[in-house]
């Protein structure tokens, strides 16, 4: 303090100053105190100071805690978007659809049936034909497109539903969310047995699909099926039966016989036709009288191979006979005039 005192410092080791000095921690003690400190040299123990408690009013309390509100700080608040303004219906329609959905995967864990319609959405508009219901007229009754079988109704319901993700009635619950019905016919047409377009399977969709799963269709849409069967084929409760339980209960059977028929006439035509006759050699090894001639004519020998001065010679002998067959057939043409 008065400046006669040694201040006591920590001293690391530091580089040797000369080549005699030498340090060396013979203790090991790495110019730590070998001895414990002592307890009055030790900090205080820190104890955290809980907070007073405010003398309230139990009664102002339960009023107050009634107009609380519990708020989450955690939650992301997303901006609204300036195209993607849904209305009160679309967000009840949005929130069932992802009920439906989680039903759905509880009930039949993952499975291949397709959901069930959503209540909240709007029905479809339904004309009274003769006692039969339909939703649209039908498009493709011509009698040169053939009948939809199961399995196409089936692949055209699947894309929609399950890789889609779309509700049965097309509803448009998001933005940009739209049926692609170029993706529903390139897999239809995996399967199917003739090209369908993309409006031939929204049509189908829409006059046929739709209203058998609503279970609106009493009828059989084939004109040409109307005549064998009368109306529709339904279960025993004498319920009409869904896309999911007729492709079901048809074991791909349709596809198996349409197959089936196409190879048998394939092999019909094939026995049919008469095949092609060719000349047959009875000495493999002879040569064709064609070539040789041509070969002759031109002065090749396979035995004996030319070298390039040959070949360039009678290449030019040859154009050079060319030449004067040209010029004869040129003079007689003028002799006739």
């Amino acid at each position: 303090m008065n400046g006669h005192e040694q201040m006591p410092i920590w001293a690391p080791p530091t580089p040797p100053q000369d080549e005699n000095d030498l340090y060396i921690d013979y203790s090991v003690g790495f110019l730590y105190e070998p001895s414990v400190m002592s307890e009055s040299s030790l900090p205080a123990v820190y104890i955290k100071k809980e907070a007073k408690r405010l003398k309230v009013d139990p009664l102002s309390t339960v009023t107050a805690a009634r107009k609380q509100k519990s708020r989450k700080e955690d939650a992301v608040h997303i901006p609204k978007s300036l195209f993607d303004r849904p209305t009160a219906a679309i967000l009840k329609m949005r929130r069932e659809a992802k009920l439906q959905k989680v039903k759905n995967l509880m009930v039949c864990g993952g499975g291949t049936l397709p959901p069930k319609a959503l209540a909240s959405l709007p029905p479809r508009p339904l004309t009274q034909q003769g006692g039969f219901l339909a939703a649209r007229p039908l498009l493709d009754l011509s009698p040169d497109t053939p009948e939809w079988l199961i399995h196409e109704d089936w692949a055209i319901l699947q894309v929609i539903q399950q890789l889609q993700d779309i509700p049965l009635n097309l509803t448009v619950l998001t933005p940009g969310h739209t049926p692609n019905w170029d993706l529903v016919s390139d897999v239809v047409n995996t399967v199917s047995r003739i090209y369908r377009s993309p409006k031939q399977c929204k049509d189908r969709y829409e006059s046929v699909i739709v209203p058998r799963e609503e279970g609106k269709i009493l009828y059989d849409t084939n004109p040409k099926k109307q005549k064998k069967t009368k109306g529709i084929y339904k279960t025993k409760n004498n319920k009409p039966m869904r896309t999911g339980q007729l492709f079901s209960q048809d074991c791909n059977q349709a596809f198996t016989l349409l197959c089936n028929t196409r190879f048998d006439t394939i092999r019909a035509v094939a026995s049919k036709r008469t095949p092609t006759l060719k000349p047959h050699f009875t000495n493999p090894t002879a040569k064709n009288p064609k070539h040789a001639a041509v070969l002759a004519e031109n002065g090749i020998c396979y035995d004996q191979p030319l070298n390039p001065i040959k070949l360039a010679a009678l290449r030019a002998e040859r154009i050079a006979r060319e030449k004067q067959k040209n010029q004869m057939a040129a003079d007689a043409q003028r002799q006739q005039q």
